[in-house]
């Protein structure tokens, strides 16, 4: 069964390498689980075309709620290739900023051997 390793948190920066910060003025750190999984891929509409697709997003949200860096969390290979799916080709374009600053989140799930 494929394993995916939780990736460490970024920290966002502009294109300048300056720390973007929220609306508090603390720097904006992303988790791979919360913030990347479950706040954008199982939320991408493939997840919702069937109701197979729909279980395979309830299993990644209960998998991976909590799940720290370094966890490495089981996954069937149809979740496997599900997550693979919408991580290469999203409905909804990434914002590029963000994504060239979190290329280990894409790549936990497109090579989770390597990681």
């Amino acid at each position: 069964m494929p394993k995916i390793k939780v990736p460490s948190n970024v920290k966002l920066a502009d294109n300048q390498g300056n720390p973007i910060k929220n609306a508090e003025g603390f720097p904006v750190e992303l988790e791979f689980a919360k913030d990347f999984l479950l706040g954008t891929v199982i939320n991408d509409q493939k997840f919702g075309k069937n109701v197979e697709w729909l279980r395979a997003a309830i299993f990644v949200s209960e998998a991976f709620t909590g799940a720290a860096a370094g966890t490495e969390v089981l996954v069937s290979q149809d979740v496997l290739d599900k997550l693979k799916d919408v991580v290469s080709e999203p409905t909804t374009p990434y914002n590029v900023l963000v994504m060239r600053q979190a290329g280990n989140f894409i790549d936990a799930i497109l090579s989770p051997e390597k990681n």
